[in-house]
């Protein structure tokens, strides 16, 4: 349902200039952003909050947006994230969730930067059951609470709530990227049957992906199936090398970090 709120929201005022748009008619232009899962939406979702929290600075919603975005625009990209930004955006993060306490979605955000940026499990678990204990079949919360615990290494446990998220997503454009989670989890927690399934429906949706054709071809050379590795890897070769929002660095231990590696769909 919110998705298809903000979606309408966001249509509402799409022929509205953005130096026209309030601060809450921002925050709909870049929730509307959010789910066009493309890099350029991304960005345009990050003009929009910036220009929202020029002019309110102190914004909880806002702020937990532009936190959220900022992240996952570092991620999909497989760059490291340095103390100054991350002490930034947790710090937008606390008072988000100050303004907003009972915001299912701040404590989700949060719980996003605390899993991407300061890779601290305990951290993003405990926001994500907080968000999850305000709504209890909060999608974007049983992600993170499945990449908590795949930071963790608690890749089977990771799994089950990547499952419900991947099954609360039907409609939500962000499907492929909660599978792709998915399917990483799965291949970790030594299942690359389950993985290969599973990836295998994101590219079915998004076939151009490059990370999903590596993820896929590692399944498969997991499987045993040479003669099909080959074939993946090859296929991948001729896809952009381009980063998606889809196909973040997934978070994984220090441990798995050559594999998150070989998942980055522009080195190679």
């Amino acid at each position: 349902m919110r998705v298809q709120i903000n979606a309408f929201d966001g249509e509402r005022i799409a022929s509205i200039p953005v130096d026209r748009l309030s601060v809450s008619e921002l925050r709909a232009r870049a929730a509307m952003n959010f789910y066009k899962p493309t890099l350029e939406a991304q960005q345009e979702a990050i003009r929009c909050l910036e220009r929202g929290l020029s002019m309110k600075p102190d914004d909880p919603m806002s702020l937990a947006m532009y936190s959220e975005a900022r992240t996952m625009l570092i991620a999909s990209r497989f760059e490291s994230f340095d103390k100054e930004v991350t002490d930034s955006l947790l710090a937008d993060c606390d008072k988000a969730v100050e303004g907003l306490p009972r915001s299912d979605y701040c404590f989700f955000s949060r719980a996003a930067v605390k899993v991407y940026a300061a890779r601290d499990p305990d951290g993003a678990l405990k926001d994500s059951e907080r968000s999850l204990a305000l709504t209890s079949t909060y999608v974007p919360a049983l992600e993170n609470k499945g990449s908590a615990l795949m930071l963790s290494g608690r890749f089977e446990e990771a799994d089950e709530f990547y499952a419900l998220a991947v099954e609360g997503s039907v409609e939500d454009p962000l499907l492929p990227y909660r599978s792709y989670l998915r399917a990483v989890s799965a291949y970790c927690a030594s299942n690359p049957a389950l993985a290969l399934q599973v990836v295998e429906q994101a590219l079915a949706s998004s076939p151009n992906l490059r990370a999903l054709e590596l993820l896929r071809a590692a399944c498969l050379k997991a499987l045993g199936e040479e003669a099909a590795c080959t074939a993946a890897l090859k296929r991948a070769d001729n896809l952009p090398r381009k980063v998606s929002i889809i196909t973040p660095k997934p978070p994984l231990p220090s441990s798995w970090d050559d594999f998150a590696k070989s998942l980055n769909p522009v080195a190679g």
